[in-house]
């Protein structure tokens, strides 16, 4: 399909990268989001149309959606009422967010024939969702996921990213789960720490029977160590978790790499799949914007999707490598 996209959260770090790659892809694109300074000139500085539009707030819902025919969000939303009033008005609605309660609640949304939800769009979740997908489709009882998500200390990320990975890093820190997988050379052998990434649990309700698990880790395994560390011996301190932020600031040490690692077992036999890219929050976006162009491409409606239920990976994969964002590779 052809038309316009409204990107909610155009100024953000994941939201500048999506708009401008989606007019590179052929699509007209307004930005917006709640605060107009600095918000407008940013959009505008981009030579994209700025919208204004709180998803807190039903007051200019109307005015914002003039025209729209695509809506994907890139910010966090504490329940359904945008998602609803965008799926009446009969358009796509498309979100990238790591919130698996947030996804709970699109679910069990009734869905108008004419729109369409589709969630799990990005980086992980999403290419981490994909190359799941992937696995357990050549793999006739597949049981077991694993999905290991490697970052760069070295990266520069947005601050909403930041603090929504802080926030998994730091609940659950006493019982989480561990792990020792393997990311081939050069990376090697990684302790992960399991984390509360919504990928694991949409493919676990999209594949009964199969149990799946992510896992996340840094480049340095010092720092690894020290984030999990600090995690469980202070719980979800506020102030612990500030210091842990402002840490996070790239220091010339490092990698700007992102790697996805996804493994499934039958019981017998491991297959592995691995991404190795740069840069999280721009991969985030370009993927994002490949992800949509995909489903707006095959236009399907009627329901709530997870990206790994209706894009085929090889084709993605393919795209993303050819974009230049990374490699894969079978282990």
């Amino acid at each position: 399909m052809s038309g316009k996209v409204l990107v909610v959260g155009g100024y953000g770090a994941v939201g500048k990268i999506l708009g401008l790659r989606l007019v590179q892809l052929g699509y007209a694109v307004a930005a917006g989001g709640r605060r107009a300074d600095p918000g407008r000139a940013i959009v505008e500085g981009l030579g994209l149309e700025w919208r204004q539009v709180d998803v807190e707030s039903r007051d200019g819902w109307d005015a914002a959606l003039a025209g729209i025919d695509v809506v994907i969000v890139c910010i966090d939303q504490r329940d359904t009422s945008f998602v609803e009033y965008v799926l009446a008005r009969g358009l796509l609605y498309m979100d990238i967010s790591a919130d698996d309660a947030h996804f709970r609640r699109v679910e069990t949304l009734a869905i108008p024939a004419n729109a369409g939800a589709f969630l799990s769009l990005g980086f992980a979740p999403g290419l981490s969702n994909l190359m799941a997908a992937r696995l357990i489709g050549s793999v006739e009882h597949a049981s077991t996921l694993r999905l290991g998500l490697l970052f760069g200390i070295n990266d520069q990320h947005g601050a909403a990213g930041v603090d929504w990975t802080l926030g998994a890093i730091f609940a659950g820190a006493r019982d989480r789960p561990v792990a020792e997988l393997d990311w081939g050379r050069p990376w090697g052998r990684r302790r992960m720490y399991g984390v509360g990434f919504a990928d694991q649990f949409a493919l676990a309700r999209t594949h009964p029977g199969l149990s799946a698990t992510t896992y996340i880790g840094f480049d340095s395994r010092i720092a690894t160590a020290a984030a999990f560390a600090a995690a469980s011996m202070f719980g979800d301190n506020s102030v612990v978790r500030r210091l842990v932020a402002a840490a996070s600031h790239p220091i010339g040490l490092g990698s700007k790499v992102c790697g996805i690692l996804a493994e499934v077992s039958d019981g017998k036999r491991t297959h592995r799949l691995r991404f190795i890219g740069s840069e999280e929050t721009r991969t985030t976006a370009e993927l994002a914007a490949l992800m949509a162009h995909d489903i707006m491409r095959t236009d399907r409606r009627g329901g709530v999707f997870h990206s790994h239920q209706v894009i085929d990976a090889e084709r993605l994969m393919g795209a993303g490598q050819a974009a230049g964002l990374g490699t894969f590779e079978h282990l």
